[in-house]
């Protein structure tokens, strides 16, 4: 679809947890940008914000070194692959 949202780093206020996650407002989307969707809510989520200090205490999460690279190959080439890395990264993958 390649729609950046624009405010995820601030996910807490774009985000509702349910059921199903559902990203809401986007005043600040944008076809225009390069998407960074999966960076943002990524780093809003485990590494700079309010939330994430909760998450760290409530999951194991890598370090902030470990996560950058998997992120940064990820910005530049947004493959399956890459996004799959992400997943194996930070625990979330089935297997």
């Amino acid at each position: 679809m390649h729609l950046d949202h624009g405010e995820l780093s601030y996910i807490h206020k774009h985000v509702i947890v349910g059921e199903s996650p559902c990203i809401i407002d986007f005043e600040s989307g944008s076809t225009n940008r390069r998407t960074s969707n999966v960076t943002s809510a990524t780093q809003s989520i485990f590494i700079g914000s309010a939330l994430s200090s909760i998450v760290k205490d409530i999951i194991k999460i890598p370090s902030k070194k470990k996560m950058i690279g998997p992120l940064k190959k990820y910005k530049h080439d947004q493959s399956r692959e890459n996004f799959d890395d992400i997943l194996e990264m930070l625990g979330l993958d089935k297997s």
